[in-house]
């Protein structure tokens, strides 16, 4: 038995298995189309091939229609992985012009049935190292130099979009993918395409399976990192008194906290389908403005239903929302928590997303609004934002001194002012062994003044501590190590005082994202966040961004 062709048997039931996952997975991506014809070429390929290895005693007559069906495959992989690649690499199908996919697909279309009808490329079989293998013909090597420029084609054609791509995220993911097909194609250009031309062989080395096996793998797993959320089409019963809005235009509302965009958005959500993007946890959106059936998407690094990371703005969240806008015209996108988003994943970022959804979302008339502090981000970055938008609304900042400090329920609480009062009113609350503590103090001081030390977690740098016991990194195990401790306490009180000097130990933003964690994983115990800062320890830019992150801020 030729142990090569369980190499090949392995090669065709991993693609197999590949293409059903991708299929049922990912559904209605760009590149599905092609991504089913390039596996059943790759089967059609590892089926001939299998078959005659697994054969050996067969005469060479009763081989060559497996492996003309194997040599097929391989014609039809040319024009399928260019298409695969026009389509992933553009995000949409490849239409237009009729003359396109003819072009694509036009050496498959005349190598293809020379091989199965004809004895120019392909004449019969021989052996070979690894086993039968084809018999090459006179119009081989024109065959071959086809081949591979389509094949290369499709290669550079996914490594333009890589270098092009001004996205970091999208960078990231696709690095491994273009260097998986790179090396493949490289090595089957050796061993494969060209071994009959160079070499004395009659035909090819015979390891393109596994070449094959690396490049659906690599296939597979593009098509994998692109996670569709499946996003409903509802609204919301009854309406919401809000700013009036005309629809199919992009809106930019600037306001301190939530209001005025959330009702102008329930307000429309009532008369046609919405999706909602924010860094608020969802149950506290659902109940505040109402929104008991819209689609909402929570900016986190937490897990939940229909939580994205904000670093994956440009890929899964953008496509996610196209996808959306496209299958339900005259709809509303409201993208909350702008600020966040710009210290996150940056500004450039932010505003290809937004340009992006703005002329999508109006030219198929939906509404889109969009919500941040202006005070948060930079002056020169505001001013371009506002240039993306078709009406700009300044919401004057709330009055909200008749407000109690604490909410009646779970939420999170900026204190600003004096530190002793913030701390005072934690304790007065953290009873029955409900307090968690993050701070930048040494617990060896807290102790001494009295403090309880059982669930804390200190913040600090490399050198700070004796021993073994040392600070956590912000950046690090600090979230981790918080989030274990929330858990085993039912509706924590979780305290963080002194924010301004968290950016001792990280940047800015690192901080930002770092509070923004602690602040989910309370909202998902059910708990409460106090934290203190005292404002004139951090800019006006920082203050202003950290204060939308909480549901209150109070002075003390």
């Amino acid at each position: 038995m030729n142990p090569w062709a369980f190499a090949s048997a392995a090669s065709l039931f991993a693609t197999t298995l590949l293409a059903v996952f991708i299929i049922a997975r990912v559904p209605r991506t760009p590149s599905r189309l092609p991504f089913m014809l390039l596996t059943a070429a790759f089967a059609m390929w590892d089926l001939g091939e299998a078959i005659v290895r697994f054969a050996p005693a067969a005469s060479l007559a009763a081989l060559d229609p497996w492996i003309r069906l194997q040599w097929v495959g391989i014609a039809l992989t040319s024009g399928t992985f260019l298409h695969f690649a026009l389509n992933f690499a553009r995000g949409r199908a490849l239409l237009g012009p009729w003359w396109r996919l003819p072009i694509v697909y036009a050496v498959s279309a005349v190598v293809a049935p020379l091989v199965a009808g004809t004895n120019v490329v392909v004449t019969g079989v021989a052996e070979g190292p690894l086993g039968p293998v084809a018999r090459v013909g006179f119009a081989y090597p024109a065959a071959a130099l086809l081949y591979e420029a389509w094949f290369a084609l499709a290669v550079v054609v996914l490594l333009r979009a890589y270098l092009r791509s001004r996205s970091p995220e999208v960078r990231r993911r696709s690095r491994a993918v273009v260097l998986v097909l790179a090396a493949a194609a490289v090595s089957a250009t050796a061993t494969e395409v060209f071994w009959p031309l160079y070499t004395s062989a009659p035909g090819n080395l015979g390891l393109a399976s596994i070449y094959m096996l690396a490049v659906a793998i690599a296939a597979s797993a593009s098509e994998v990192r692109f996670k569709f959320l499946e996003i409903p089409a509802v609204t919301e019963p009854g309406s919401a008194r809000g700013p009036s809005l005309s629809p199919g235009l992009a809106y930019l509302f600037l306001s301190r906290d939530r209001d005025a965009p959330f009702t102008a958005f329930r307000d429309l959500v009532s008369r046609v389908p919405g999706l909602c993007l924010s860094g608020v946890h969802p149950s506290k959106l659902q109940e505040r403005y109402g929104l008991e059936r819209t689609p909402i998407l929570w900016f986190t690094s937490a897990e939940g239903e229909r939580a994205v990371r904000p670093r994956a703005l440009e890929f899964e969240v953008l496509h996610t929302v196209i996808r959306f806008v496209k299958e339900n015209p005259a709809t509303v996108v409201l993208v909350d928590d702008v600020d966040l988003l710009v210290h996150t994943v940056g500004f450039d970022a932010v505003a290809r997303f937004l340009h992006r959804l703005n002329n999508l979302a109006t030219g198929r008339g939906s509404t889109m609004i969009a919500a941040l502090d202006p005070d948060a981000i930079l002056g020169h970055q505001f001013a371009l934002l506002r240039g993306l938008f078709d009406e700009v609304r300044e919401v004057p900042p709330p009055v909200s001194f008749l407000e109690p400090v604490l909410p009646p329920g779970p939420g999170a609480v900026l204190l600003e002012g004096d530190p002793a009062a913030a701390a005072s009113l934690y304790e007065s609350l953290a009873s029955g062994k409900r307090g968690v503590l993050v701070t930048t103090k040494n617990p060896v001081r807290l102790q001494r003044q009295g403090a309880d030390t059982a669930r804390v977690v200190w913040i600090g740098g490399p050198g700070e501590g004796s021993g073994d016991d040392g600070p956590a990194a912000i950046d690090l195990e600090a979230g981790r190590l918080t989030t274990r401790l929330l858990r085993d306490v039912a509706r924590p009180i979780l305290f963080v005082p002194d924010i301004e000097q968290l950016p001792l130990h990280a940047p800015f933003p690192r901080v930002l994202e770092f509070v923004k964690g602690l602040i989910d994983q309370t909202a998902i115990q059910s708990g409460v966040l106090l934290a203190s800062v005292v404002p004139k320890g951090m800019s006006p830019m920082e203050l202003a961004s950290l204060r939308r992150r909480f549901d209150r801020v109070r002075e003390l």
